[in-house]
């Protein structure tokens, strides 16, 4: 999920993140991904005069790849989406120069 031509020190941050995570913590996450709240049915009626959606998903993210988050940006009017070149999943950690330009 990280890109590969992200800082070796930034990827081996990340990898002792997550592996360093209470068991808890990381299943409430898996547990919200797979089974929270799905907004699916609502993302018709986002205004996005009132509230924009700018969407921004990393090239080497294989769990949301562009092509997914491009997906469901086709179904906000008005809402925006930009794949970041040389970034994956976790883009303000692997690399921050790359990732402040977006």
């Amino acid at each position: 999920m990280m890109s590969p031509t992200s800082p070796l020190v930034n990827r081996q941050l990340i990898w002792h993140l997550y592996s360093a995570q209470a068991y808890g913590i990381f299943h409430g996450d898996l547990d919200f991904y797979f089974g929270g709240w799905d907004g699916r049915s609502r993302m018709k009626d986002i205004d996005t005069k009132k509230c924009p959606v700018f969407m921004l998903t990393g090239e080497y993210d294989w769990s949301n790849t562009p092509a997914m988050s491009q997906a469901t940006c086709d179904k906000i009017k008005g809402a925006k989406h930009s794949a970041m070149k040389g970034l994956g999943h976790f883009p303000a950690t692997e690399n921050p120069k790359v990732f402040v330009g977006y």
